[in-house]
């Protein structure tokens, strides 16, 4: 929940979201597990997406605006009182 998103380009490297994250999760889930990912950063959902998505590894299930009532993380209370938007991602295991 809430990956650090790195938003500077240089720093992009260090995004926790890689391809050997995901190939690691591919072999470390068991089929039709999901994976669920929450950020708060428009930049690093799109750049998630895209490399889920290109990796062919699993697929998503939906993508919606997290609304909720209750928050759990701090990351997650910062991100409500700065009115940002959370975005809630699953994805399933091929």
């Amino acid at each position: 929940m809430f990956p650090d998103p790195w938003e500077k380009k240089k720093h992009n490297k260090r995004r926790i979201i890689n391809n050997e994250f995901l190939l690691n999760s591919y072999y470390l889930l068991k089929k039709n597990t999901i994976l669920n990912i929450v950020t708060d950063s428009e930049i690093y959902k799109n750049f998630i997406l895209n490399i889920i998505i290109d990796s062919k590894l699993f697929i998503l299930k939906n993508e919606f605006i997290y609304k909720n009532s209750k928050y759990f993380t701090k990351f997650e209370n910062k991100a409500v009182k700065s009115s940002k938007m959370i975005w809630d991602m699953k994805f399933y295991k091929k």
